[in-house]
């Protein structure tokens, strides 16, 4: 977990270099001694970066936080863009929904989703969702194995 974390502020270091104060980050991910498949924080942040606050004229906003449960850790990825509708969050739910259903289906959120759940099974994964920011919230369910 450890180093999927550091991972993850290396490439939030590395765009802050490009948007400077653009983009606000706040990160707080605790780093409990589990043992995780690799990238499954970095490719969320990504996405936050290109599909959410990137292209934002505005000041742009991201949140990354984790939460501590008995059965594992969820950690939370929260941006303030304005370009994902409430439609566009339905099909993404539908997507994770019957992500078994749908193996040509290869985007980032789908791959991350997968791996997860082969990983841990199916009560993880990720869970999408409208951000208090106004963006989107994508939760990382990940267990304790």
């Amino acid at each position: 977990m450890e180093l999927e974390v550091k991972h993850s502020r290396t490439y939030i270091d590395m765009q802050t270099i490009c948007y400077g104060d653009r983009i606000r980050v706040s990160f707080d991910v605790k780093t409990p001694p589990l043992r995780v498949p690799r990238l499954v924080l970095q490719p969320i942040i990504e996405n936050a970066y290109k599909h959410g606050i990137g292209g934002m004229a505005g000041q742009g906003e991201l949140l990354v936080h984790s939460e501590l449960k008995e059965d594992g850790i969820t950690i939370s990825v929260e941006d303030n863009g304005n370009n994902f509708d409430d439609d566009k969050l339905e099909q993404l739910r539908t997507l994770l929904k019957h992500s078994t259903d749908r193996i040509e289906e290869t985007t980032g959120l789908i791959n991350v989703h997968r791996r997860i759940q082969l990983h841990y099974g199916t009560d993880y994964g990720l869970e999408v969702s409208r951000s208090s920011l106004g963006g989107l919230k994508v939760q990382i369910h990940l267990g304790v194995k």
